[in-house]
């Protein structure tokens, strides 16, 4: 990945391959300090289909017009993982070998994502440390003492994953929505004890979130996904315990224009204003914070973090009354298995809404994080 940013930083103009969400969120990005990239216009492979002729005021030109760019341009892939691959194939055709992925789940997004939070957070004075620096002055002692242990989601209907490693001594799994099927894939499951297995379909995995609030022992409770995982070394985990850090999150997802909008136009956009009524009910004083999280851009992806495990207790102490408030305010849409999942959905949200909230009285680090296909 060194090498595919230093080819970034040293470009200054560039194009973008998509002008879907994906290329809008990148070439955002990439426009925006510190960066400041020229995005001379954006690259589709039929213009005919576009409803419109441009992507933040940039033109949209069709794969046929690729020969009249230069030999030696830059070109941004940036679409869902699913179209890259053709995609590289045609650009490999026409003899355009000068490209990077910054599609919607890679590691380079997701780095260039994070330089740019770090960047702007810093403006506005709200204090976050990239990881690694915020554990730079630690020593290293023996990882026996501590009590780490990061969850794993797991199901039986997981994509079986050609690159993903074995887990690290501190991953543990659990299978979530357990109590819908009979098979096992983990030692752990979220069925076990005070739980809310059954509710797996529309919490997805917020149920094993409950599970860990109710019964993980450990000092620093974690949890992330089969795909997704915190890249950590055993020295990391060994400073965190160590450290004074509260919280460790990913890079969160820019959403243009703002994450409201990109909500209803994902999901279904009443969920949206259920959610503010269970906050102005639940709790008022976070009203402004519903409100800047859906007026801005950002937000923390994926139900990935790693917590104090008091943190976490206050936390899911408040969101699962959230959650449990718009259960009860919206309708079950079994027939839909994708919308049904509307807490899963809302859940990041949520925990954008409680870190805001919190931010200034937190110690929060940002992670790196790899997704495995």
């Amino acid at each position: 990945m060194k090498a595919e940013l230093e080819r970034l930083y040293q470009t200054k103009d560039l194009y973008i391959y998509g002008a879907g969400d994906v290329a809008r969120e990148v070439g955002y990005c990439l426009s925006q300090a510190p960066f400041e990239k020229t995005i001379k216009a954006f690259i589709v492979t039929d213009v005919k289909k576009e409803p419109v002729k441009s992507v933040l005021d940039k033109p949209i030109i069709g794969i046929g017009e690729v020969d009249d760019i230069e030999n030696d341009a830059l070109i941004i892939v940036a679409v869902l993982e699913k179209y890259r691959d053709e995609i590289l194939n045609s650009l490999q055709s026409l003899g355009r070998t000068n490209c990077l992925c910054l599609t919607y789940e890679s590691d380079l997004w997701t780095e260039v994502r994070k330089t740019w939070f770090l960047y702007h957070m810093d403006e506005q004075d709200m204090p976050v440390k990239e990881l690694k620096d915020a554990l730079k002055s630690l020593e290293v002692n023996d990882v026996t003492k501590h009590n780490l242990t990061i969850y794993s989601a797991k199901s039986p209907f997981d994509r079986i994953l050609n690159n993903c490693p074995e887990s690290k001594a501190w991953e543990k799994d659990i299978q979530v929505g357990a109590a819908l099927v009979e098979e096992r894939v983990s030692a752990i499951t979220d069925f076990d004890g005070d739980n809310i297995s059954l509710k797996n379909k529309q919490y997805n995995e917020m149920t094993a979130l409950y599970w860990l609030w109710k019964h993980a022992k450990d000092d620093y409770i974690g949890l992330c996904h089969y795909r997704r995982k915190f890249d950590l070394t055993e020295a990391d985990v060994n400073k965190i315990c160590d450290s004074v850090i509260d919280v460790i999150i990913t890079a969160p997802i820019i959403n243009i224009p703002d994450v409201k909008y990109m909500f209803g136009k994902n999901h279904v956009d009443s969920d949206w204003d259920v959610f503010g009524d269970a906050v102005k009910a639940i709790s008022p004083e976070y009203i402004e914070d519903y409100h800047r999280l859906g007026d801005g851009i950002l937000y923390v992806p994926y139900n990935m973090v790693i917590m104090k495990r008091k943190v976490l207790c206050a936390y899911c102490e408040w969101a699962f009354r959230v959650f449990q408030y718009v259960e009860d305010h919206t309708p079950k849409r079994e027939e839909d298995t994708y919308q049904r999942r509307n807490i899963g959905f809302l859940s990041e949200r949520v925990m954008t809404v409680w870190l805001l909230h919190h931010w200034k009285e937190l110690n929060i680090a940002i992670a790196d994080k790899s997704f495995y296909e």
